[in-house]
């Protein structure tokens, strides 16, 4: 059981990625203040935290949010996108740092990033893709009718795999003669 897992149960998703996200960037705001090892070493452990914290939190949404009728397609989308980021962010946190002259510029940047991501989260993300603590002991209702509602994916939903295996193709009917 990890603290994620507890939070996400107990709280909903958004409720696990807000302090990940209040950990990231107070790891990236005090990063270029650090003058001594024990420092450093206090803000590797509020980073490391909040990307315990964070662990899953994407995959939460991710999973919630996509539409059944093309799940993978979706998922390939989203990872495509959060990819993009690790991809375009350190040659911003590099210019930044030359445009300036200063790191300590960049890591500013970097926990205001973080902190957008916050507000991102809390204005966007809509409390009806929370799954209550409770709701894996109600029975489900119709009384909600918003049909805007993604499926939530839980583990007692039954999902079959597509079968890895090629179908059997026959062989040309010239070479079963020969």
């Amino acid at each position: 059981l990890t603290l994620t897992g507890h939070i996400v149960d107990r709280y909903g998703r958004s409720r696990a990625a807000i302090p990940s996200m209040l950990l990231f960037s107070l790891a990236m705001f005090l990063l270029p203040m650090t003058e001594s090892l024990g420092f450093l070493l206090l803000v590797v452990v509020i980073y490391a935290g909040a990307n315990g914290l964070s662990g899953g939190v994407i995959n939460f949404f991710a999973t919630s949010l996509a539409p059944a009728h093309a799940r993978t397609q979706f998922l390939g989308i989203w990872k495509t996108v959060t990819s993009l980021g690790d991809f375009v962010l350190p040659p911003i946190f590099g210019a930044i740092a030359d445009w300036t002259g200063s790191l300590k510029a960049s890591c500013f940047f970097t926990a205001a990033y973080a902190l957008f991501g916050l507000v991102w989260l809390l204005c966007v993300v809509r409390p009806d893709h929370e799954e209550p603590s409770n709701a894996r002991d109600r029975p489900a209702s119709n009384s909600n009718n918003n049909t805007n509602t993604a499926p939530l994916v839980s583990a007692e939903m039954n999902v079959e795999a597509p079968s890895l295996r090629q179908p059997a193709v026959a062989a040309p009917a010239s070479a079963q003669t020969a």
